[in-house]
């Protein structure tokens, strides 16, 4: 068995999913396949079109080490900017012949030696790995909330925006106050006669040095030999140094204490203040950046709810005040559900089977866990990019994601080279590994005392307990003794 005869399915056509059809093609491997559900690629940057929408990682950092683009508009990349970016790393590395758009895996099937899959629209594959790419925050979170059904006028969830409403003059809620709210209340509410938010729960909203890159930056960076480079090496520098806030209380929480304490006394009006003030430690939730959102939301026309929302009827939402129990109804010409994402989907809702017919959803049913981020025990020649325990909020996930691809790749090498009919993490190995991650969890600032989409229903944390030193390390190489071959 050679390289070309070895084929791939890789699901998913975002960040990840080009990604690494570019690492096994550099490696040699070309026949490979990459379903994408929606009628394009991109991922997050397709779906998410709203108001506002744009990165939380700094720009130059923010895309593929070894294609940057001296193209930025600006610090934080706006949405549309980073999609058509991904658009171009297809076209630059000749991905769009593997790319089948409208595929939606629905099941995939191991026999001990290949992967059988269908698709949601009849297709049938063979294949001999399986790599997921299909994010972590990609299956929108819907809220529970009785009578959602019954509103009369548009409702929707941020990543399904609806570009044929009007919001001029229109009285609009939007449900949900994290990082997708916090972006898409100020332009939103510029348009809208009254922007009612609907406030779970209070956020840190750190203040962040955005800025508009002038023409002359933009010429510098296309024709300076090396400067995307060195912009590249310190973003990166800058932003994972602030990751030993996670870790320790040492003088980066301090400054990120001081700075969001700053920006939450820019609000006047002392009431409003009180109500925008969380009750946690800054950073145990995912911190949200902002320089426009406390000045939205003390505009003439801005409310903030703190109240439970009990049911949703034809005209808008009745919600309930924490402290006396009274009732409000407040009539409304659409809602926005700024509710964010499931993120313990990953490749669920997909059913994923091992040749024991042993599901993924059996494995996860208690505890979502992976070996090093990337395998599982029982399920062989199946590889994810971005699974469990990534680090999500640490450090920008491209960075993260080109080591598991070069680990990903390695353990293909390894499969070859052994001439192994399968590979697979060993159960011991993946036990070990896991209670390792959750003993570390302890010292972090997301157990400091919140609640937050990090941590599962047993208080158990998803992300990445270390520093980025140690996942770079962790990933560089796999150690094969940790993994099961067959022959």
């Amino acid at each position: 068995m050679n390289k070309n005869s070895l084929s791939f399915c890789i699901i998913g056509a975002g960040m990840s999913g080009l990604l690494m059809a570019i690492q096994l093609k550099k490696a040699g491997y070309n026949n490979l396949r990459i379903l994408e559900k929606a009628p394009d690629l991109g991922g997050t940057w397709f779906h998410n079109t709203y108001p506002g929408v744009a990165c939380d990682v700094p720009s130059h950092y923010y895309c593929y080490s070894f294609y940057r683009n001296p193209r930025w508009s600006r610090k934080f990349a706006p949405g549309s900017e980073i999609h058509e970016y991904f658009k171009n790393v297809a076209k630059k590395f000749d991905l769009i012949k593997h790319i089948e758009l409208n595929s939606e895996v629905s099941a995939a099937k191991f026999n001990g030696e290949h992967w059988f899959l269908e698709t949601k629209n009849n297709k049938h594959y063979q294949v001999d790995f399986l790599i997921s790419a299909t994010g972590i925050l990609h299956q929108a979170s819907i809220p529970n909330i009785p009578g959602l059904e019954k509103f009369k006028g548009p409702i929707f969830h941020t990543s399904q925006w609806n570009h044929d409403f009007d919001f001029n003059n229109k009285i609009v809620a939007v449900i949900g106050n994290g990082s997708t709210g916090t972006q898409l209340i100020p332009p939103l509410i510029k348009k809208t006669k009254q922007l009612i938010l609907f406030q779970r729960t209070a956020q840190w909203i750190m203040p962040i040095k955005d800025r508009v890159y002038g023409p002359w930056v933009t010429l510098a960076r296309r024709f300076i030999p090396g400067l995307t480079s060195i912009l590249y090496a310190y973003n990166k520098k800058t932003f994972e140094s602030f990751t030993r806030l996670v870790l320790e209380d040492g003088w980066q929480r301090a400054l990120v204490r001081k700075a969001t304490k700053a920006a939450l006394n820019s609000v006047r009006d002392e009431a409003l203040r009180g109500k925008l003030r969380p009750n946690y430690e800054p950073a145990c939730k995912r911190i949200v950046l902002s320089n426009t959102f406390y000045k939205a939301m003390q505009s003439e026309n801005a409310v903030l709810n703190t109240d439970n929302i009990i049911a949703i009827d034809e005209t808008g939402i009745i919600s309930e005040n924490k402290s006396n129990q009274q009732r409000l109804h407040t009539e409304l010409d659409a809602i926005v559900l700024a509710t964010g994402f499931n993120p313990r989907a990953f490749v669920r809702p997909m059913q994923l089977l091992n040749e024991n017919n042993l599901s993924l959803d059996e494995v996860w049913k208690e505890k979502i866990t992976a070996y090093r981020t990337v395998s599982l025990p029982d399920f062989a020649n199946f590889f994810m990019i971005l699974g469990p325990n990534s680090p999500v909020g640490n450090f920008s996930v491209i960075a993260a994601a080109e080591y598991q691809t070069n680990y990903i790749v390695q353990c293909i090498n390894k499969k070859l080279e052994c001439k192994a009919k399968s590979i697979q993490a060993s159960t011991k190995a993946s036990l070990v590994y896991n209670q390792s991650i959750q003993d570390a969890m302890k010292s972090t600032v997301w157990l400091t005392g919140c609640s937050s989409w990090y941590l599962d229903e047993q208080g158990n944390s998803s992300t990445w307990p270390w520093s980025p030193k140690q996942f770079y390390s962790d990933l560089k190489a796999p150690d094969f003794k940790d993994y099961d071959f067959k022959y």
